[in-house]
């Protein structure tokens, strides 16, 4: 009977075989290996990068301009459209004196006591809803020839050195309908030389937008701005006397408001229904006709379109038959009869703007903010009845409007006598 082997102490045991060294073919193996796991997690790290970015790095926005960088390392936002109020200084100009008539007030302006403390020059533009001040009083210095005075609004060559004044502040409030873009001049003048100085804030919603500080005004000095909807002017008197304001002055913004309707096409539906006038829709302020729903203030039945004067247009005489001032629009809608085939001319005279369209197309454009004036157009028509639809807004000051129509070769005559309207539309 055989026994087990006796077990063998540690140094008794057989040493162990060394193991050859790593041949190179291994070690090139095995860094691939690892290189190939490295590269596969940084393609799936970039897939879900570019899984995450909205866009890639070709069509990344540029960061805005003067912009710094980003400090959290972020993507920049991708801009939106702007929105709400803005505005950006253009420049200043000293010395020029108050000339503007030629240059600038095109869509409309204020100039404060112009006609003798307390009575304002206003012709406001159509997107400017209303100026409010909160502070201040009126004051007229003088009615002369001083190339400092701005030019007299009424054309009459006089120069206004006019102003409103304050010992401490005056806010102005401009009130604009919608936040479209529009520019804004601003005159200031230290007519009898005290040695004014102010300081202008430009806010909104609370928040300082702009400053800057007026040191002299003694020559008159010109602010101009690019603005994009409301805001509040802060003028505060620095120096000594006090702080001094002669004038806005409203240029290159959207004086007309379109209205949201399209106008109509096709034929009545009851000919022999309708009836003599014009379907007038009637808008108490701007701001009812540019937005909502365009519901009319008053809807009613007009059997003429000659609500105003020819010119001249008398001072103070606002449109006949008329139930609204100040701000206001209108949108009248019907039939015109032709009564012979042919080519016809429409004439539309207004203060401030107005179109016609025949079967939807427009024949008359006569828009804008404006003085009474005549524009017309023509187009050639069949016998019977077309589609008519006139569009009128005023954005301040006096204000009229008078259609006509002649067939070629014809009379030129009022509009109304042609004009039907379907009782049940």
């Amino acid at each position: 009977m055989s026994t087990a082997p006796a077990s063998k102490t540690p140094s008794q045991r057989a040493p162990k075989k060394r193991s050859a060294p790593m041949s190179v073919v291994t070690a090139w193996k095995l860094a691939s290996a690892m290189l190939g796991t490295l590269f596969l997690a940084l393609a799936v790290l970039a897939v879900v990068l570019l899984m995450r970015s909205p866009q890639t790095s070709a069509q990344a926005p540029e960061p805005a301009s003067g912009s710094g960088a980003n400090d959290t390392g972020s993507e920049p936002a991708v801009p939106k459209a702007p929105s709400g109020p803005a505005i950006s200084f253009i420049k200043k100009e000293e010395g020029r004196g108050g000339a503007w008539l030629s240059e600038r007030g095109k869509d409309g302006y204020i100039v404060y006591s112009a006609n003798g403390a307390p009575n304002h020059a206003q012709k406001l533009p159509a997107y400017i809803e209303s100026i409010t001040q909160e502070g201040g009083a009126d004051y007229m210095w003088a009615a002369n020839d001083d190339k400092r005075g701005l030019e007299n609004p009424n054309g009459n060559g006089q120069r206004v050195s006019t102003c409103v004044y304050s010992d401490g502040e005056i806010n102005f409030s401009i009130n604009a309908k919608r936040p479209t873009p529009y520019k804004l001049s601003i005159y200031c003048l230290d007519f009898d030389r005290c040695g004014r100085s102010q300081r202008m804030e430009f806010i909104s919603d609370g928040k300082s937008l702009h400053t800057i500080d007026l040191p002299t005004i003694a020559e008159g000095v010109w602010l101009h701005y690019a603005v994009r909807g409301s805001l509040t002017i802060k003028v505060s008197c620095t120096g000594a006397a006090n702080a001094v304001l002669a004038g806005f002055f409203f240029d290159e913004g959207q004086d007309h408001i379109p209205p949201k309707r399209t106008p109509p096409t096709g034929e009545p539906a009851n000919p022999a229904g309708l009836k003599d006038g014009i379907i007038a829709e009637l808008f108490d302020g701007l701001g009812a006709y540019a937005h909502g729903e365009n519901k009319a203030t008053l809807r009613t039945v007009l059997t003429t379109l000659k609500l105003g004067g020819t010119p001249p247009l008398n001072p103070g005489q606002g449109l006949r038959n008329w139930p609204f001032g100040g701000p206001t629009a209108a949108i009248f809608s019907g039939f015109v009869e032709i009564p012979d085939e042919g080519h016809y001319t429409f004439f539309l005279e207004s203060d401030d703007g107005s179109k016609l369209y025949i079967d939807g197309a427009l024949v008359v454009d006569n828009d804008g903010n404006h003085p009474m004036k005549e524009a017309h157009g023509a187009k050639p028509l069949t016998k019977g009845l077309h589609r008519i639809w006139i569009e009128y807004f005023n954005g301040g000051g006096m204000y009229g409007l008078n259609a006509y129509m002649q067939k070629q070769g014809g009379e030129k005559k009022p509009l109304a006598e042609q004009l039907k309207y379907d009782p049940n539309e």
